[in-house]
């Protein structure tokens, strides 16, 4: 900013926590920000609080301020560049050489004032459909997460210390489990954990819902399915199949092939279709 003149400034910001929602203009122009932290949970909604301008923590501002005004939203960049200007539509009109501000200011003033019902219909329809747009993106959950880094060489420590690297390895499961195509990335890992065909998400629910119930899982060791868990139990297996394939599904006496038909998984099919079986 110039020193020893006035300059009109506006700031926007979206209310979506994000830096790229930030955006200041000066006398109608954007100006180029830099980010050093890409988030804002600091709410704005705070019942008696003052709005303090010029004032805050750190350096304060010192200079002279003529005038203050808020608005319901978030100016467009064409807004923020019309409300930079004090003269009027006529004389904006009458200019034959105009700042990209001014032609801002009079291309809104002949939306508003001037244009055909057919352009107007066509500016309210737009308008309408960011709307919805915006009501559907607030309407999606979301989750916080971790980015996924870039891809890094990783190794099998021998006997685990950490500068003993051994056999290269790569991301996936191991292929008893089946897992087709092999995980990638946390997104792949996520579908392949809730797949209808990974025994294990269901073997380990139907356990902690056993244990919630009666007070111990049917595999006592609830944390560890691991080598070092107890075996799982048969039951465990027949009752995480029924989780996953109910309403039918499985029945006594299927063949390979009727299990092959609807698509359940020989590792769970294995244990769970053995008739009169013990707890």
């Amino acid at each position: 900013m110039k020193l020893n003149q006035w300059q009109h400034v506006v700031a926007t910001y979206d209310g979506k926590r994000m830096a790229s929602g930030v955006h200041i203009y000066i006398d109608g122009e954007a100006r180029e920000t830099k980010t050093l932290f890409d988030q804002n949970n600091e709410p704005f909604q705070k019942k008696h609080t003052n709005i303090r301008v010029g004032e805050g923590g750190g350096l304060k501002f010192d200079g002279e301020i003529s005038d203050a005004r808020i608005y319901k939203g978030a100016l467009t960049s064409q807004e923020a560049a019309a409300v930079s200007v004090s003269e009027s539509i006529a004389k904006l009109a009458d200019l034959k050489q105009r700042t990209n501000a001014q032609q801002a200011k009079l291309d809104l003033g002949y939306l508003d004032l001037a244009a055909p019902a057919s352009i107007k219909n066509a500016f309210a329809e737009l308008a309408k459909a960011q709307a919805e747009r915006e009501a559907y993106d607030k309407s999606i959950p979301t989750v916080m997460t971790m980015a996924d880094g870039a891809n890094r060489d990783t190794y099998v420590l021998k006997r685990g210390a950490y500068d003993a690297p051994g056999e290269k390895v790569t991301a996936g499961v191991p292929e008893i489990l089946s897992a087709n195509p092999a995980p990638r990335n946390r997104l792949d890992l996520a579908a392949w954990i809730t797949d209808r065909a990974n025994p294990l998400t269901a073997r380990v629910e139907v356990n902690r819902l056993w244990q919630s119930f009666f007070g111990m899982g049917i595999v006592k060791t609830v944390d560890d399915f691991g080598s070092q868990g107890e075996f799982p139990a048969t039951r465990a297996s027949r009752l995480a199949r029924r989780r996953v394939y109910g309403n039918g599904l499985e029945r006594e006496g299927d063949s390979k092939a009727d299990r092959d038909e609807r698509g359940i998984p020989p590792v769970v099919c294995r244990n769970a279709g053995v008739a009169g079986e013990g707890p």
